[in-house]
């Protein structure tokens, strides 16, 4: 490191000639201490709850009638299906992507039904993987 070039005698007195009469500045400037974020435990009431409204969704007593050969497809009455095919092909793109493949009854229950949640309002497309497949 460089040492820093010191004043001459003459410069030093001119100095302190200078300010003769003048005191020291009071420090008064005041250090924050950045604030720590409070960590909160979620509720056990809220957990109860979120749980029971993703168990609301869905029903394990309901039996639908399906095609058993094939694909299962659904489409509204008021949709084409051509725009099933147009989803197929990938002319559209999800707004979420859910992937159930590994998990358990219980566990897909609950991310269907928090699927609702995180839906972006006004979006049409929700991509679900539920087995790997070749």
């Amino acid at each position: 490191m460089k040492k820093k070039a010191s004043l001459s005698e003459e410069d030093q007195t001119l100095f302190r000639q200078l300010m003769v009469g003048t005191r020291q500045i009071k420090q008064d400037t005041i250090v924050h201490r950045p604030q720590r974020k409070k960590i909160t435990e979620v509720p056990t009431r809220r957990l109860i709850q979120e749980q029971a409204d993703a168990s609301h969704y869905f029903s394990d007593e309901f039996q639908p009638l399906l095609n058993t050969e094939g694909p299962v497809k659904y489409v509204r009455e008021d949709v084409s299906h051509f725009e099933l095919k147009k989803m197929r092909r990938g002319d559209y793109s999800p707004e979420l992507f859910l992937d159930l493949h590994g998990l358990t009854q219980i566990q897909a229950k609950q991310e269907l039904g928090g699927a609702d949640c995180r839906m972006p309002s006004g979006a049409y497309f929700l991509r679900l993987r539920h087995a790997w497949t070749r």
